[in-house]
């Protein structure tokens, strides 16, 4: 989402997270996104977020926590720096 629907202050301010929803508007386009899938059959929705910084707009649309389970990864690009 436009970081200047996000207002001021964001942490990363690049428009990757959504990190505020001041307007509503990210909560209204999942919504429409959940309601959609649902006409196609969905029945299970599962997405990655930023920890600390995404889960009070992705419970807005009712997705919740599942403390069960990580996500494990391999990043190879080139331009990523390695941390370790």
């Amino acid at each position: 989402m436009e970081c200047e629907l996000q207002r001021k202050t964001l942490k990363y301010n690049n428009g990757s997270p959504i990190e505020k929803d001041p307007y509503g508007i990210a909560k209204k386009m999942g919504l429409l996104l959940l309601d959609e899938l649902r006409k196609l059959g969905n029945t299970f929705t599962c997405t990655y977020i930023v920890e600390g910084l995404e889960e009070e707009v992705y419970q807005s649309i009712g997705l919740e926590h599942n403390s069960g389970h990580l996500v494990y990864y391999k990043d190879e690009r080139p331009y990523v720096r390695e941390t370790i």
